[in-house]
C-alpha cells in the first residue's frame, strides 16, 4: 500500500506542479487558466469524498482503490491528448474524482476501518514511504520533459498509475485485511446517520474541519507553485527542481522525528508544533530573495511541517470524534481540507497577478497561522478523551 499511494500520489497530485512551468511554456495560457486545472480536480474530489467514504464503511476499501487508480491514469491519457482548455479542465474534473478514491483520505480510514487500535503505526509506516512522492515526481517530470515533452511525460505517469499503483493497492488492502483477525462490521445505516449527525454538532468536529483547512491553504498556496517562486527568489530553474524535491524527503523526516515524541505527545501539541514549523518555512520563503539558498531550508521546514500534519488529521477524528462511522466522519471533516487545497492554486495566481509572490507567501503565512489558533482550541478537548487510535 505504500508503494501504491507513493505513486498515485506521485501521478495523480505531484504531477501537476511538477509539469506546470511546461505547460506554461508550451501552451501558452496563464498562471490562473492552468491552476484552474488542479482546482477543478479538488472541488470534485471534495464532492466525492463522502461517497468513498461511504463505500469503505460498506467495507469496499479493497476494490475502491485500484479502481480509483486506474480510471485516473484513463484521465491522465486524456490530459495527453487533448489541447484545450476545456479538455484540459475536463480530464482534471475526472483526476479529481479518482483522487478522492485513493489518496489518503480513503487510504488512512481504510486502514483505521481494518486495523482499529493499530492503525497510527500502519498509517506512519505508509506515509514514510509516500512522503517521498514528491522526490520521486518532480525529478523524473523534468528529465522526461526534457528528453520526450510534457505528453509523453504524463502517458508514462499514467502508465506507472495503472500498472504499477493500481494492482499494489489492491493486494496491499488484501494482505492487509488478512493480517488482521478484526473484522469491522458494515455498520447499520440508521445507526451511521445518528452518528454523523450527533458528531457534527459538535464544536470539535468544525475546528478540526477548518483548522486543518487553513493550513492546507498555505500549503496548496506555496506547493502549486513551488517551481515560479523559487524561480522568483532568484534560484535556477534546476536548483528551484532540486530543492523542490526535498519536500517529499523532509515529509519523512518530519514523521520521523514526530515518531520519537508521540508516545509523549498526543495529536494536538503535535499538530501544533508542525503548524509553528510551517509558519516559520513562510518567513524564511520570504527572506529567500536576498539569499536563494534559503529555498533549501524553507524546503526542509514546509516538509517536516506537512509531514506530520497530513496524517494527524484522521488521527484526531479518530481520537477526539471516535471511530464510529469513521470512513464517513472523516471524509466530512475533509471537505473543508479539500476546497482550501483546491482553491489555494488559483488564489496563488490571482494574488499573484495583483501584487507578486512575496503578497502570495503572506497570504500562506496568515492562513497558517488561523490554523494554528483553531487547532490550538481543540488541545482541552484532546485532554478529556482516551485515544482509541
Amino acid at each position: 500500500m505504500a508503494i501504491g499511494e507513493t505513486l498515485v500520489w506521485a501521478g495523480l497530485f505531484y504531477v501537476f506542479a511538477a509539469m506546470f512551468l511546461a505547460w506554461e511554456t508550451d501552451l501558452g495560457w496563464s498562471k490562473s487558466e492552468i491552476s484552474l486545472g488542479i482546482t477543478l480536480a479538488i472541488l470534485t474530489s471534495a464532492a466525492c469524498a463522502p461517497i468513498s467514504g461511504r463505500i469503505i464503511d460498506a467495507g469496499c476499501g479493497r476494490f475502491l482503490m485500484p479502481v480509483g487508480a486506474v480510471v485516473g491514469a484513463l484521465g491522465l491519457l486524456l490530459l495527453a491528448e487533448l489541447d484545450t482548455k476545456g479538455g484540459y479542465w475536463a480530464a482534471w474534473i475526472l483526476i479529481g474524482a479518482t483522487q478522492s478514491a485513493t489518496l489518503y483520505e480513503p487510504c488512512f480510514s481504510f486502514v483505521i476501518r481494518t486495523l482499529g487500535g493499530k492503525a497510527r503505526f500502519a498509517i506512519t509506516r505508509i506515509t514514510l514511504v509516500a512522503g517521498f512522492a514528491s522526490t520521486l515526481s518532480f525529478p523524473a517530470a523534468a528529465l522526461l520533459n526534457g528528453a520526450y515533452g510534457w505528453r509523453i511525460t504524463v502517458i508514462i505517469f499514467a502508465c506507472v498509475v495503472a500498472f504499477i499503483a493500481a494492482p499494489a493497492l489492491y493486494f496491499g488492502a488484501l494482505l492487509l485485511e488478512r493480517s488482521t483477525t478484526q473484522k469491522a462490521p458494515a455498520p447499520i445505516k440508521a445507526e451511521n446517520r445518528a452518528t454523523i449527525k450527533r458528531v457534527m454538532k459538535r464544536r470539535e468536529f468544525w475546528l478540526i474541519a477548518f483548522g486543518f483547512a487553513f493550513v492546507a491553504l498555505n500549503h496548496g498556496i506555496i506547493l502549486n507553485h513551488v517551481l515560479p517562486i523559487f524561480v522568483d527568489r532568484g534560484a535556477s530553474l534546476w536548483a528551484a527542481t532540486a530543492a523542490a524535491s526535498m519536500i517529499g524527503p523532509s515529509q519523512v523526516l518530519g514523521r520521523v522525528l514526530m515518531l520519537r515524541f508521540e508516545r509523549r505527545l498526543n495529536s494536538v501539541p503535535l499538530a501544533m508544533i508542525a503548524i509553528s514549523t510551517a509558519c516559520v518555512a513562510s518567513l524564511v520563503l520570504l527572506t529567500a530573495q536576498y539569499h536563494p539558498a534559503l529555498i533549501f531550508l524553507f524546503a526542509v521546514l514546509q516538509g517536516c511541517a506537512f509531514g506530520v500534519f497530513s496524517i494527524l488529521r484522521p488521527v484526531m477524528v479518530a481520537e477526539i470524534l471516535g471511530r464510529a462511522a469513521f470512513g464517513a466522519i472523516s471524509a466530512r471533516t475533509s471537505i473543508p481540507y479539500l476546497v482550501a487545497v483546491a482553491i489555494s492554486p488559483y488564489i496563488a495566481s490571482l494574488i499573484w497577478h495583483a501584487a507578486g509572490y512575496d503578497v502570495v507567501i503572506l497570504f500562506a503565512l496568515i492562513a497558517s497561522l488561523i490554523g494554528l489558533i483553531a487547532v490550538r482550541s481543540l488541545r482541552n478537548a484532546a485532554h478529556h478523551q482516551q485515544p482509541d487510535i
